[in-house]
């Protein structure tokens, strides 16, 4: 018993556990378990070690209180009984599931790690091409489990190879000869060379010449771009191929990976995903990684090295790069200046403590997530920025703006006009903004009423024969381009009465069917024409239609990542503000509520104080009535009660008094209780202050911010893809003319499938979509891949291998099976 001089007992002895007792070394590294006087074991102090586990069960089998169990260890209750029960089982497989957990059925240990390391240098110094799936069945052989081409890239990374200077094996990437030797299918076109199936004995030597002539073509185009690539085929060679229509986008997947000081390739995968109606990383696993490896080159397959990834590169450097580059495929003009500015709130229905805001998706206030967008005036989105609703959006206006021209490298000279649509009406906002030479602001004038300027005609009866008055006409199309629709708009431009330095537009709004709405805008902008101003503010349905496309076809409303940051380690990062006291709100809220049970129990007092009074007024007249009926002489006629027998009459009568007298003592008691509620509550309520630090608040609420970073980089992939698909879309759309279908059809065919061929000069990429498309359309979209072959796209897995985009009918296939060997 002197080792207890140095540890501490954690375990004592009770009614239950009269025996044992559990000491902890000073060091925690050990706990001793006595026995009476006797040291019976000693363990490591780790949950994880199978002999704390072993001790734990044997406690619990020994009738050891559980709720001391879990209190010393902190565990669950469960799991201390599963421990107990898998030491008293019979099954000892049941024992090893349950003490080594997730371990027990690892394919993996230390003596396959060692044999595949050593194995695979050996392959490789043998000159092995398919070393891996060899490597997968010698392990399958001789230690009879079955790994897989990730397994095995992990094995050697994690087992230090590439430090002997291998290069590191790419993340899931299917090898040369692996795609050689598992394809069953081939498929072949109607050209002058047909597809050779590919037999085991001449792959070898076929894939050593082919890597020897595509080796020799990188170094002649730029070695430093060259990449190797999964598909090396030989000249006629032809593969059955899903998601071919993404190479419709070739030349911008082709670049997006440069966008990077370093390039990315997994830029160009998400976005290729994206287009291909994966809104998020999760459901990335519904695409054929295979085929996309011959498309993109080295896919990384799986979600959960995805979001690694994502998690890496989620920072303001390459979300800015991604959205210059975005830029960049807009084209947008130096002198193409106005913008739309709007907050897009997302409802947030998880469990993080985040703050709340008006939610237009609900007509609530509840816990929302704020993503400011800047669309072009074409309704095309350029910048945004995800956060929550510390700041309003007058607080985040001006701040955003600066961040903008940095992110997209726009001078501070370059005139900015902004078209906000609601939540800027301020006058902070407009002196401010009436202070910065380089910004325009066009707002709708707050609370207008049509009555302050009385009649119309009189009021452009005053402006006509001025250049202050203008009217216009704004076709909306419909179905077509010959379908539109007219809207006729006349206006009237003025200084603002309320600050003259802001211009204020009357604008009376007539629809084609002849309802018309007169509103007010303002603006700081003196000298532009009222006319564009008009269209600007009227054509902000393109900003909100944009949002619902965003979300549906491409999920910008998703968190994609579910971090998140307490607000006190952000303390140092925002500007606090005093704010009403969420408490002393609550006093006030529990006052009026209080308040108003005073006044209903003062009320319920009164009314049955009257009833009473007048219950006492008819006892009298009775008495009065049966004295009087008494008091007659014989023969006097008398009018009968109303109200029956006169003794149940006066039992009622006085019952009903003595249940008043009851009540009315429980009422003044309740009252009394009340007021003294009313007084208690004013007294803590006069102890607090009526504003507080803003952000002190937030900490005392336990409020967090969620970490959008990894939000912030997927949704500008998914703006760039949305972009891109409608840079492309424009021309289809112009030819089609037929705005009811023509998206759902160009979509269909950018996500097809059909068929690479390999004609040793370029590639040749048909599509074979899944609708029949009638002759006219099938001429539109022939003529749109003569325009896409015209700019020169190449394969974007590195190669830089030509594409040439072709549209094939399935009847124009022939396909052959290859039979796959018997295992």
């Amino acid at each position: 018993m002197d080792d207890h001089d140095n540890c501490q007992l954690i375990l004592p002895t009770d009614k239950r556990n009269p025996c044992f007792t559990l000491y902890r070394t000073e060091d925690e590294l050990f706990i001793h378990v006595y026995y009476g006087v006797e040291l019976f074991e000693i363990v490591l102090n780790d949950p994880d070690h199978i002999g704390f586990k072993m001790m734990v069960g044997r406690l619990f089998n020994a009738n050891v209180r559980t709720s001391a169990l879990e209190d010393v260890f902190e565990l669950d209750r469960k799991t201390i009984r599963s421990w107990g029960h898998a030491i008293r089982s019979h099954d000892p497989n049941h024992l090893q599931r349950v003490m080594l957990g997730r371990g027990a059925n690892q394919k993996r240990t230390p003596i396959i790690d060692r044999y595949v390391v050593r194995r695979r240098r050996e392959l490789l110094s043998e000159g092995c091409p398919n070393y891996r799936a060899t490597l997968i069945r010698e392990v399958e052989s001789i230690f009879e489990v079955k790994l897989s081409g990730e397994t095995i890239r992990q094995i050697v990374n994690e087992c230090g190879e590439c430090s002997s200077g291998d290069a590191p094996e790419p993340a899931s990437m299917e090898t040369q000869s692996d795609f050689f030797e598992n394809r069953e299918t081939t498929c072949s076109t109607p050209a002058e060379t047909t597809t050779t199936d590919f037999a085991e004995n001449r792959v070898e030597s076929s894939l050593q010449a082919v890597s020897e002539e595509f080796a020799t073509l990188c170094d002649e185009l730029d070695p430093s771009k060259c990449i190797p690539t999964a598909w090396l085929p030989e000249p006629g060679d032809t593969i059955l191929c899903n998601h071919v229509g993404v190479l419709i986008f070739a030349s911008a997947l082709s670049s997006i990976p440069q966008a990077t000081t370093s390039p990315e390739p997994l830029l160009a995968q998400w976005l290729g995903s994206v287009l291909l109606g994966a809104m998020n990383i999760e459901q990335t696993k519904y695409l054929n990684w295979n085929d996309l490896g011959h498309l993109l080159n080295q896919p990384v397959r799986f979600p959960t090295p995805q979001r690694e990834q994502l998690t890496r590169l989620a920072t303001p450097a390459t979300i800015d790069a991604v959205l210059r580059w975005n830029l960049e495929q807009l084209g947008l003009a130096s002198d193409d200046n106005d913008l739309y500015y709007d907050p897009h709130t997302t409802h947030y229905t998880g469990a993080q403590n985040v703050l709340k805001g008006w939610c237009a998706a609900i007509r609530w206030a509840d816990r929302l997530i704020n993503s400011d967008f800047i669309h072009t005036a074409q309704g095309h989105p350029i910048y945004f920025e995800c956060t929550d609703n510390f700041d309003d959006l007058r607080a985040r206006f001006l701040p955003l703006i600066s961040r903008l021209r940095a992110s997209l490298q726009w001078s501070l000279e370059r005139v900015l006009t902004f078209v906000v649509d609601r939540g800027i009406f301020s006058n902070q906002v407009f002196t401010q903004v009436l202070a910065e030479p380089a910004i325009h602001l066009i707002t709708w004038e707050k609370d207008y009423h049509t009555a302050e300027d009385g009649d119309w005609e009189r009021l452009v009866a005053e402006h006509r024969l001025s250049q202050t008055f203008g009217s216009h006409t704004q076709n909306r199309q419909r179905n077509n381009a010959r379908d539109h629709r007219p809207y006729h708009f006349a206006y009237i431009s003025r200084a603002w009465s309320k600050n003259e330095a802001l211009r204020q537009i009357v604008v009376r709004a007539t629809n084609p069917g002849g309802r018309t709405v007169q509103l007010a805008i303002l603006t700081d902008d003196i000298e532009r024409a009222s006319e564009p101003i008009v269209r600007l503010m009227f054509n902000r349905w393109v900003q909100e239609n944009d949002f619902k496309y965003l979300n549906k076809h491409f999920g910008i409303n998703q968190l994609t990542s579910y971090r998140s940051t307490p607000y006190e380690q952000l303390r140092d990062q925002l500007t606090d503000r005093q704010v009403p006291n969420h408490a002393y709100l609550e006093k006030v809220k529990i006052g009026r509520q209080l308040n108003q049970r005073h006044a209903r129990q003062l009320l319920i007092a009164d009314q049955a104080r009257r009833a009473e009074i007048q219950r006492q007024q008819e006892f009298k007249n009775l008495q009065a009535m049966i004295a009087q009926r008494e008091s007659a002489p014989q023969g006097t006629e008398i009018k009968p009660t109303a109200n029956g027998d006169k003794n149940k009459v006066l039992a009622r009568y006085y019952n009903a008094s003595k249940r008043y007298e009851k009540y009315r003592q429980e009422r003044e008691r309740k009252i009394e209780g009340i007021h003294e509620q009313i007084l208690k509550n004013e007294e803590e309520k006069s102890a607090l202050e009526k504003e507080v630090s803003r952000i002190d608040q937030l900490i005392s609420q336990e409020m967090v911010r969620m970490d959008l970073s990894n939000k912030t980089l997927m949704d500008t992939i998914k703006i760039s893809a949305r972009n891109l698909f409608y840079r492309l879309f424009t021309p289809f759309k112009t030819a089609y003319d037929n705005y009811r279908d023509d998206h759902d059809y160009y979509r269909e065919l950018t996500q097809s499938d059909g068929v690479l061929r390999w004609t040793g000069s370029e590639i040749e990429v048909h599509i074979v979509p899944q609708v029949n498309y009638p002759p006219k359309l099938q001429k539109i979209i022939e003529s749109h891949f003569k325009e896409l072959n015209a700019s020169g796209l190449t394969l974007p897995d590195g190669s830089r291998r030509p594409l040439r985009l072709r549209l094939t009918r399935k009847e124009q296939i022939s396909v052959q099976i290859k039979e796959s060997p018997e295992k």
